[in-house]
């Protein structure tokens, strides 16, 4: 199935232009369109926070509707940084002449409750695409909770700007879990559209116990002959001490990964904070964009 819808989230702390671009790169590589969603914290949670900073410093407390009115201001300001960039990339902002395939980028933004919003856009696109980055807080973490583990669709983290050209050299992590099989269809499309293929296996026993049959990664690259998608099988052995997290970033750098696609595992659904080790470490140290499933 090809990835036609790529749904970009983007936050009142962050420079647009950079995740623009890079997300737009896989745009045009995958002859798909951006569904642009501009997200700030719901006004309970502003008056909340605003209260507890003025009271601190003993200053009156803003008003409800000056609250509302700066909310407006940092919108229409976001809107016009995406207007001036979408011109100079000369994109329309809707489909054109019914040609699927067309590249356009449209803008949206929600009023109130982010995470309800950014999840009703997400189920409807083919990918979601978020910042990635090291240290993240707030909204940051909740929309990367909720679109890990409510969107039931893949979550493309990008570091900006590109250090290698998109969909370059792409790598399927793989262990035999569920999330690995969620994480190698939603990545199929992308391995399809990369001029490399790999397929990443660290042997181990906790592979086998992810269930009752595992499936080796060479009975994948043959799955993936069926595609189209001619993958080479990498088994990678981590050295003394080293989290495999760490060992599947270290051979995508040595091989010169453009994008890691992997699953994403956790001990609870309930936070963030949660997440397993593989997967923690990759979002804490990875200099490439990294595909999640859950």
């Amino acid at each position: 199935m090809p990835v036609r819808t790529l749904h970009v989230a983007l936050t009142p702390e962050m420079e647009f232009e950079p995740l623009l671009d890079a997300a737009l790169a896989f745009a045009q590589k995958l002859q798909g369109h951006l569904e642009v969603s501009f997200l700030q914290p719901d006004l309970t949670s502003l008056s909340a926070d605003y209260a507890m900073t003025v009271a601190a410093a003993s200053y009156p407390i803003i008003a409800y509707d000056e609250l509302l009115s700066q909310r407006r201001r940092r919108a229409e300001a976001a809107h016009a940084v995406f207007e001036g960039w979408r011109h100079k990339h000369a994109l329309p902002d809707t489909l054109v002449d019914h040609m699927i395939r067309s590249c356009y980028a449209r803008w949206t933004q929600s009023e109130d409750q982010p995470e309800v919003a950014f999840i009703h856009r997400a189920r409807l696109a083919d990918v979601t695409i978020l910042q990635l980055k090291h240290k993240r807080y707030g909204l940051e973490t909740s929309l990367l909770d909720a679109a890990l583990f409510e969107s039931g669709r893949p979550v493309l983290l990008l570091r900006t700007p590109l250090v290698t050209p998109p969909l370059d050299h792409v790598a399927l992590a793989w262990n035999g879990s569920l999330q690995a099989v969620r994480s190698l269809a939603h990545a199929t499309p992308f391995l399809h559209a990369a001029d490399t293929a790999d397929i990443f296996f660290v042997p181990s026993p906790r592979s086998v116990a992810h269930g009752r049959v595992m499936i080796e990664p060479e009975e994948v690259a043959e799955a993936l002959r069926w595609q189209g998608v001619r993958a080479r099988v990498i088994r990678i052995a981590p050295q003394p001490d080293e989290p495999v997290g760490a060992a599947l970033l270290r051979v995508a750098g040595e091989e010169g990964v453009s994008l890691l696609a992997m699953g994403a595992f956790t001990h609870s659904r309930l936070r963030e904070a949660m997440l397993g080790g593989v997967t923690r470490h990759v979002l804490d140290h990875a200099g490439i964009p990294v595909m999640m499933s859950y």
